[in-house]
């Protein structure tokens, strides 16, 4: 069955507010932009199926690109497609990250994307300039407009590197949301009653991952989290908060430490706009 046919049948009914022209338009442009290896203005006015003159398709394709009223109902798109896709998923894995939009770096992509069968799928996704990479607030406002979007019923984890720090973890798990990051090495943790740097713990790491169960991460801003830690190419520290009280699903500290692991591990292999960044260990709610 031809993806655009799928598409229609799961997305169709959840986008009655959008006018019916704009979303022919619109679902015709992605035809074109899925038959063909070029994505500019030209090659998707070509590929458009309309029976009208070149020219004529070109230019319509140029209005669609230009309008900007296609912004307003953005996020009734990405809620749609989130609906679609989470419907049956209680407990996804949602991985978040920082990349570079442009060669010269003065625009960077905040992405969210769902890990399923060894590759991402994009839930939500902002663009913002130089200046705001990695700014707290602007992630913090990320995750809740991702949480508008996602279906009542679903409790991500949350995979995130090390640009998302302890304010956005607990931003996280105030969404009721459990998270996995990366730890590097200059923090202290407390697996026991004493705090020790990611450092030292690092020349502990094997290859095989290892629990060192409930402590705090951050001496200056500690973070309740279960801790993983485990050699890799470069090493690795996993943290995961214990679950609250009544929880319904998987405790994070229930889980194995090769699980958890494998968790993070997921964010380098199906999260393709990653840049292979330097990596002192690695953390999750």
């Amino acid at each position: 069955m031809p993806a655009l046919t799928i598409l229609h049948r799961c997305v169709d009914a959840l986008l009655v507010t959008v006018h019916r022209r704009r979303f022919d338009g619109l679902f015709e442009a992605v035809a074109a932009c899925v038959s063909g290896p070029r994505l500019t203005l030209t090659d998707i006015g070509r590929r458009f199926t309309a029976q009208t003159r070149l020219r004529h398709s070109i230019k319509r394709a140029d209005r669609l690109l230009g309008n900007r009223k296609l912004q307003t109902p953005t996020r009734t798109f990405d809620a749609a497609l989130c609906q679609a896709m989470l419907a049956r998923v209680a407990e996804p894995v949602i991985l978040v990250d920082w990349s570079d939009l442009t060669a010269d770096q003065s625009l960077h992509l905040v992405h969210a994307s769902l890990a399923v069968g060894g590759r991402s799928l994009t839930l939500y996704e902002e663009v913002h300039p130089q200046q705001q990479l990695g700014n707290r607030g602007v992630q913090t406002r990320f995750l809740r407009a991702l949480a508008t979007l996602l279906p009542p019923h679903v409790a991500p984890i949350i995979v995130a590197d090390s640009g998302f720090k302890v304010p956005c973890n607990r931003e996280v798990e105030r969404l009721g949301w459990r998270w996995v990051g990366r730890v590097r090495g200059r923090y202290y943790l407390r697996p026991k009653p004493r705090w020790v740097s990611g450092k030292t713990l690092f020349k502990r790491a094997t290859a095989t991952p290892t629990s060192l169960g409930v402590g705090q991460w951050v001496r200056s801003n500690p973070l309740a989290a279960a801790i993983v830690l485990v050699q890799a190419p470069r090493l690795l520290q996993a943290v995961s908060r214990p679950p609250a009280v009544g929880d319904r699903t998987l405790p994070m500290r229930a889980r194995s430490a090769d699980g958890v692991d494998q968790m993070y591990r997921s964010m380098g292999r199906e999260g393709p706009r990653r840049p292979d960044a330097g990596m002192d260990g690695y953390a999750s709610i």
